[in-house]
């Protein structure tokens, strides 16, 4: 018992001494925060800064000039004053401030700028300048990649033809003979087109039209060392009595052209490639076509003739027919209505070919937003220059204008220059008349 109640004893006497202390401590009021001090700061502009908007922190304050009753501290005053949608001046700088001061600033704002939106914008178009480099970059590799192509077709078709088809030729199997030629033929070098006139003399020899004309078609290549036209017009003679196909048009072109020797003969012309076409020889068809919307040869102006001839050309894959057939639509010609729509369809088929024309073609259509697709002068560049970095002179002296004026591409006076010179050495007139005049001038 002496234990519980001495226990009891020492708590009763704990709550009395501590616990009223607790309780009045528990009682009394929180302490506030200490109030902000507050200073002065006045803000002037004079001139041009007048009506400059003022922000502090970040926070918008009113226009300059102004007084702004700030807190004691760092600040980041920032003074804007805008030119345009994309230009702007601005004054910025960090200020401390005591409590209970006043201080004056005075604004001279810096040098005119862009502002956030136009450096958001710049940097846009330095990102599509990338990706157009980067496209340019892909374009030219593909470009080189399609030389090595072509110079392999030849390795291909002298180191790895088919091996039944080599070995049906050198048996002399007649048809394997001139496919073989025809496949040395499509390259249009030098050492593959000595091969394609070998193959092709053999078939020759066995009494072949098509070997006859292709011989005449290797020693008329411009791209043959040994270019012979006398030669080549003795063989074609032989091809086309034989009823060849290449040999009758060839030989149509000469009597229309009187080229090659060969004396200018309209009757004749027209004779040799209408037999010609009459065999659906793709070639003789289109100058068929180009002579009948023309009056040429002394063929009586057909529109509706010509166009079925350029019609059955291009449904043979004759990328110039459809060229020829969109520009038909593009200008109202040859009894066809205007239609950029129809016109824009033929050029992109015929782009699909590699025809250089149809690229160009494409570009003025996508410069001005024509035929159905909006303006964008960048894409129009990038279709001059697939055309021009294929020869075609329209093209080269339509990415020159752009170089030189800034259009669709960074304003380049190197570049355009490069690119008139280019033109002008494929026959552009216009690119002459300018290259003459520079030149002329002493001009760099």
């Amino acid at each position: 018992m002496k234990k519980a109640f001495s226990t009891t004893l020492a708590t009763q006497l704990f709550l009395a001494v501590f616990w009223p202390l607790g309780a009045a401590q528990a009682q009394q009021p929180a302490k506030k925060p200490p109030e902000p001090t507050l200073a002065m700061l006045r803000i002037v502009c004079d001139g041009p800064a007048r009506n400059a908007e003022v922000t502090i922190n970040g926070v918008f304050k009113g226009e300059c000039s102004v007084d702004v009753p700030v807190t004691e501290g760092s600040l980041k005053l920032r003074v804007v004053k805008k030119i345009d949608a994309q230009r702007e001046q601005v004054f910025e700088q960090e200020i401390r401030m005591a409590a209970g001061t006043v201080k004056r600033l005075d604004v001279e704002l810096g040098p005119v700028q862009a502002n956030a939106k136009a450096r958001r914008e710049e940097e846009e178009r330095a990102r599509q300048q990338q990706e157009l480099e980067a496209q340019r970059a892909a374009q030219a590799q593909r470009i080189a990649l399609e030389r090595e192509r072509k110079a392999a077709e030849y390795q291909a078709a002298k180191a790895q033809a088919p091996a039944l088809l080599q070995s049906k030729a050198q048996a002399g199997d007649l048809p394997s003979m001139l496919v073989l030629a025809e496949n040395y033929y499509k390259v249009k070098e030098a050492a593959s087109l000595q091969q394609a006139g070998i193959w092709f003399r053999k078939a020759a020899d066995a009494g072949s039209p098509q070997g006859m004309g292709g011989v005449g078609g290797v020693l008329y290549s411009s791209q043959n060392p040994d270019r012979d036209e006398a030669q080549a017009v003795q063989w074609l003679r032989k091809g086309a009595d034989a009823g060849d196909g290449r040999s009758l048009t060839l030989m149509g072109f000469f009597h229309a052209t009187g080229q090659a020797g060969v004396t200018k003969d309209f009757k004749q012309a027209q004779e040799l490639l209408s037999k010609a076409g009459a065999q659906d020889y793709v070639p003789a068809m289109s100058f068929l076509a180009h002579y009948y919307v023309t009056g040429d040869i002394g063929l009586a102006r057909d529109d509706a003739v010509g166009l079925n001839w350029y019609r059955k050309a291009a449904e043979r894959g004759d990328g110039g027919a459809m060229v020829n057939i969109g520009f038909a639509y593009e200008k109202g010609m040859h009894g066809l209505p205007q239609n950029d729509g129809i016109a824009l369809q033929w050029y992109r088929k015929a782009a699909a070919l590699d025809e250089t024309r149809a690229m160009s073609n494409i570009g003025v259509f996508t410069e001005s937003g024509r035929g159905g697709i909006p303006k964008d002068l960048a894409a129009a560049s990038e279709w001059y220059r697939k055309a021009a970095e294929l020869g075609d002179d329209l093209a080269q002296f339509n990415l020159a204008n752009n170089y030189r004026t800034g259009q669709g591409v960074p304003k380049d006076e190197a570049q355009a220059l490069m690119w008139y010179r280019k033109a002008a050495a494929n026959g552009n007139v216009k690119a002459q008349g300018y290259v003459n005049a520079r030149d002329a001038m002493g001009a760099k």
